[in-house]
């Protein structure tokens, strides 16, 4: 009887042990905090952000490009869009706008919060058109985002316009 409990506690043992080693996402690229797309690493930080390095320049996204996906885009824009010009934006999602522009700010002249002509403006803001760089997070039920001239419109859940801007910056990098 000794021996077979013997058998059976070494048997447990090193199955726990081959499967933690196998299971425990220390496999390099099989962790959950770090994938490659597009030959681009990104890598979870303490933080809890996905950093990436595009043409040396460090980035870090709330989402990874396999979580937007699947999300509606047609819009073709890379840095040059948003290169030397004002960057406007309108939003209701602080996060969503500090994630857009840290990381598509830094190509614009300056951001500017505003109101978009033909809205009610809620503080004494700028007033712009389509005519100027607009970014405009609006809540929405479901994902949609469009371009109306040189304004971008996000349409989103107040919970999901995080994943719609990083989406945003993802094309706008050139990574999707």
């Amino acid at each position: 009887n000794r021996i077979i409990i013997g058998i059976i506690l070494i048997g447990v043992m090193v199955s726990s042990t081959l499967g933690y080693a196998i299971f425990s996402g220390s496999g390099g690229g099989n962790s959950q905090n770090s994938i490659k797309y597009n030959e681009i690493k990104f890598t979870k930080n303490v933080n809890n952000y996905w950093e990436f390095e595009v043409q040396g320049q460090k980035f870090q996204t709330s989402y990874n490009p396999l979580e937007t996906e699947a999300l509606n885009f047609s819009i073709e824009i890379n840095p040059n869009y948003f290169s030397g010009k004002p960057l406007y934006y309108i939003d209701d999602n602080i996060q969503a706008r500090e994630e857009l522009l840290y990381n598509i700010g830094r190509f614009s002249q300056r951001a500017q919060e505003v109101c978009l002509e033909n809205r009610e403006c809620i503080g004494d803001l700028v007033v712009k058109n389509c005519d100027d760089n607009v970014i405009v997070f609006n809540s929405s039920q479901e994902i949609n985002i469009y371009k109306e001239r040189n304004c971008i419109f996000i349409g989103a859940p107040y919970s999901d316009q995080v994943l719609a801007g990083d989406r945003i910056i993802f094309k706008a990098l050139g990574i999707q």
